[in-house]
């Protein structure tokens, strides 16, 4: 129930509960601290009493009885009368307060006997008193004293307090419900400030921010990792731009050829050759979209962070000289050295046609941007924290200032060049997504051969379990 009201009702209803138990404690202990100084008082009043009462009492010649008394004040109410008794040691009375009339104060015990002993006693008549009883002897003969009054004031003085407790409870009850109400609504002014701030954020204006509180508390945190959030939004966003507009550009203009080729062999009559060769370069322009398209889908499925994969123990020297057996054919083709070197029996942790995609994609890069004649070498060995396989070339090489950006989606140094060579500017961004996805890295660097380094690091076997 209380899920379907609003955080400002809660917050006010809770504090009015945490108000009205604070309230009903002081209540409790401002009753009981009450109780139990109006009882120390009593018991005060009645050693003063049974003092004045002692000093006042003699023995008659005879030392059989005592004389003389204090009674209570002439004309004084009931609640000031005081009644007292002095008895001997088998409680017989020696002496007994007029105002006592036919009542007996309660039996001595023998803690009495012992010092002095107060009780709260119920006289006949159903008169509650406050009595204290105490051993003390009068002119050293040995007597007992009780001394008695009425506890009626005591507890008339305590109802008071709780009648006026009981009447301010529901104002200050009342007053808590609307602190409470008031404090909500100032605490949760900057969230409702949020609120209308983040209503107006659409993906056209993912660059707005919200305005971050002067206070550094929870909510300045919590506007903070909202920023951080629109942010990482905006970036995804641009990047779903670029990306869309990216692969439209590239799409065009294979179709755009098609279709002007087409369209010049329509215009008239065309020889058997001439056909041929439309529908051949037709077919190259089919097959590089083919391509694209494949690429696109392998980058949605690596985007997927909940598409299975299966890591496990492979041996990382044994699958790259596989590879390079693979692609050797098109490294002779331009009577390029493709070999394969490092450590034997490195065993990685991956997924074997995630491992495969990345390390041919990077060995045909490899080759297809190296000049005819050169070097390429493909070495594993072991790190510190893993296995790595270092592909270099002696090729042209990366300059620094391309070098972050080279794994961007269609990204390429040289359009001109990569579009003779056959590329879309996604295969090393594959690649990547991939290293990732097996909890690896994939960087590029200066190689040793002068030309371009690419490094796969992966989680050795061992580690893996």
């Amino acid at each position: 129930m209380l899920r379907r009201l609003s955080i400002r009702v809660r917050l006010a209803l809770l504090g009015s509960a945490v108000s009205a138990l604070v309230v009903l404690g002081y209540a409790v202990l401002a009753v009981t601290f009450l109780e139990r100084g109006l009882l120390d008082s009593l018991d005060q009043r009645l050693v003063i009493d049974a003092e004045l009462l002692e000093r006042s009492l003699l023995w008659d010649g005879e030392r059989t009885r005592l004389v003389g008394a204090v009674e209570a004040r002439p004309g004084a109410g009931f609640e000031d009368s005081l009644w007292s008794e002095v008895v001997d040691a088998e409680d017989r009375p020696l002496w007994r307060s007029p105002s006592l009339g036919a009542r007996r104060l309660p039996a001595a015990s023998e803690r009495a006997f012992a010092g002095r002993e107060f009780r709260t006693a119920l006289l006949a008549g159903g008169v509650e008193v406050r009595l204290l009883i105490l051993s003390e002897p009068i002119d050293g003969k040995p007597a007992v004293l009780k001394v008695a009054r009425a506890t009626e004031p005591h507890h008339r003085e305590v109802g008071v307090v709780r009648t006026q407790l009981f009447l301010a409870a529901p104002a200050a009850l009342l007053l808590a419900l609307l602190g409470a109400w008031f404090l909500a609504g100032r605490a949760l002014r900057p969230v409702e400030r949020m609120r209308e701030e983040l209503e107006q954020v659409t993906a056209e204006q993912l660059s707005a921010r919200l305005a971050l509180p002067p206070a550094r508390d929870e909510l300045a945190k919590l506007a903070a990792t909202v920023n951080g959030v629109l942010a990482r939004l905006e970036r995804s966003f641009e990047t779903l731009r670029q990306f869309t507009s990216d692969a439209s550009h590239e799409l065009r203009t294979p179709l755009a050829a098609m279709r002007a080729e087409l369209e010049v062999c329509l215009r008239e009559a065309r020889s058997a050759e001439d056909y041929r060769s439309a529908l051949g370069s037709a077919l190259e322009e089919i097959s590089r979209m083919t391509q694209l398209v494949d690429q696109l889908l392998a980058l949605s499925r690596d985007d997927d962070a909940r598409a299975p994969i299966a890591l496990h123990a492979l041996d990382l020297r044994g699958l790259c000289a596989e590879i390079v057996g693979e692609l050797e054919v098109l490294a002779e083709e331009k009577q390029q050295r493709l070999e394969c070197s490092g450590d034997a029996a490195v065993m990685a942790l991956a997924d074997e046609p995630l491992l495969r995609r990345v390390l041919v994609n990077l060995v045909h890069n490899a080759i297809r941007y190296t000049p005819e004649g050169g070097h390429i070498e493909v070495r594993t060995e072991r790190a510190a924290d893993g296995v790595l396989v270092h592909v270099d070339d002696d090729g042209p090489g990366i300059a620094p200032e391309h070098r972050a950006r080279v794994f961007d989606r269609f990204y390429r140094i040289d359009k001109s060049r990569s579009r003779e060579h056959g590329g879309t500017g996604l295969g090393l961004a594959i690649a990547r997504g991939a290293a990732r996805r097996m909890q690896g890295t994939l960087d590029v660097a200066a190689s040793p051969l002068g030309g371009a380094r690419f490094t796969l690091a992966l989680r050795a076997a061992e580690e893996g379990g």
